[in-house]
């Protein structure tokens, strides 16, 4: 069920990939893969004490499970999977029900993967589209149980002090932007949200700064290591994770690929930063981190199979360990796309302005076809400009035809290794 190595990870992927290319096959895939999570968020609401157990975690837990539905409830607005996303955003409620069950409990850890820090960032993203009192409660409770508790011992995202600093600081800022306390517009103005942030920044560069220094040079992963801190908070990190994955210039000082090409820990997470990269600069770097993690699938397709992150690198869909991420991570770094980050539980565009509503796509452009020129390049005002503008279109629709047929490759496989399991537990749930 969880967002992390359940059938919301593959079912958000395919939803994704549904939108992204039109291909229906795609978005029925991912309705069919969470039709029974609607009546199982009912029970798990129904039960306080199921969902404590659950865990309010944002990639094991329910706050992974309440942004994925959240997410699925706007994307599956087509005709192919439009019974699924209104029974989703039906679910909704159940879903921020069980989470704030799940949050309440006292022994619920504080970090992204399981616990607190999860579900705080799930909060935040379900509010920027479907504010509702209980993601306004948890935004403004959670901060203060995550301050109090002790910070764990490990560096990184997923388990360690780098996920809690982001977490409390994204809450911050999110807080401060919409001029509320603690995101929950009944408490007036936090002009102090903005401070509380770059002190959450503050204890993030203390905890993982340079004295972790040595170990996140040994470690690139999204998981616990580089590309987490840099995927976070920018700045010195993302400098020192250029520096190491070498995207400037093409070349990997750590050919993960071998490895496994998964977001937790292979190339996909590896190159996740990437994908928000600001300026000429980052769309380079972009550029060419999307050529190389679409070639590196398509080396592996051919080479045997799709290494995921899993033990002699069986493929399974999961999102983490599996196929749903990398196929997750092509789709991020496409010329054109505004995907969110999965990664960071980032938000959908904005309410009432989300590129996931029924009729747009997740792409700035189609990526199957060229561009046509502006019109006054169509005139012949500039023949040479014309030229230029030609080439960049059709290289740019090539990077995006790459990325996609990757993509839908990764997305094939994906649904072949949901199929039966999405069955069985289909027939156990109903």
């Amino acid at each position: 069920m969880g967002l992390g190595d359940g059938y919301c990870g593959p079912a958000l992927f395919l939803a994704e990939l549904g939108r992204a290319t039109g291909e229906s096959r795609f978005t029925r895939a991912a309705a069919e893969a969470v039709r029974p999570l609607p009546r199982m968020l009912r029970l798990l609401a129904a039960h306080p004490e199921l969902a404590a157990a659950v865990g309010p975690g944002g990639f094991s837990g329910l706050g992974g499970v309440a942004y994925a539905t959240a997410r699925l409830a706007r994307l599956l607005d087509t005709d192919a999977g439009s019974q699924a996303g209104d029974g989703l955003a039906a679910a909704l409620p159940d879903a921020l029900t069980a989470l704030a069950a799940a949050a309440a409990a006292p022994d619920a850890a504080p970090d992204v993967a399981d616990g607190l820090a999860g579900a705080l960032l799930a909060a935040r993203a379900v509010h920027a589209t479907a504010p509702h009192p209980l993601t306004a409660a948890l935004l403004r409770d959670l901060p203060r149980r995550i301050a109090a508790a002790p910070a764990p011992s490990a560096p990184g995202f997923l388990h360690g002090r780098t996920g809690l600093a982001y977490a409390l600081a994204a809450a911050a800022h999110a807080a401060a932007a919409s001029g509320a306390r603690a995101a929950d517009p009944g408490r007036g103005a936090d002009p102090g949200g903005e401070a509380r942030a770059d002190a959450a920044a503050a204890e993030h560069a203390r905890a993982d700064g340079p004295a972790d220094a040595p170990a996140a040079a040994g470690d690139l992963s999204w998981c616990s290591g580089l590309a987490g801190a840099a995927a976070a908070f920018g700045g010195a990190a993302s400098e020192r994770h250029l520096a190491a994955v070498g995207a400037a210039g093409g070349a990997s000082a750590h050919d993960l690929w071998l490895r496994d090409l998964s977001l937790c820990h292979g190339e996909s997470g590896v190159l996740e930063p990437l994908a928000a990269l600001p300026g000429p600069a980052g769309a380079e770097a972009r550029r060419r981190a999307g050529e190389r993690l679409a070639a590196a699938v398509a080396r592996a397709a051919a080479h045997g199979g799709i290494r995921c992150g899993t033990p002699l690198g069986v493929p399974i869909p999961g999102l983490l360990t599996g196929l749903a991420g990398i196929g997750y991570g092509l789709l991020r770094l496409a010329p054109g796309a505004t995907i969110p980050s999965v990664l960071l539980l980032e938000p959908s565009a904005g309410r009432g302005t989300s590129n996931d509503r029924k009729g747009t796509n997740s792409m700035d452009n189609d990526l199957t076809t060229i561009e046509p020129p502006a019109a006054e390049e169509a005139a012949g005002v500039d023949p040479a400009r014309d030229a230029a503008a030609d080439r960049a279109a059709a290289s740019r629709a090539a990077r995006r035809r790459a990325a996609i047929l990757a993509g839908m490759t990764v997305g094939a496989v994906a649904v072949v290794a949901l199929g039966d399991g999405a069955t069985t537990v289909s027939s156990i749930i109903l």
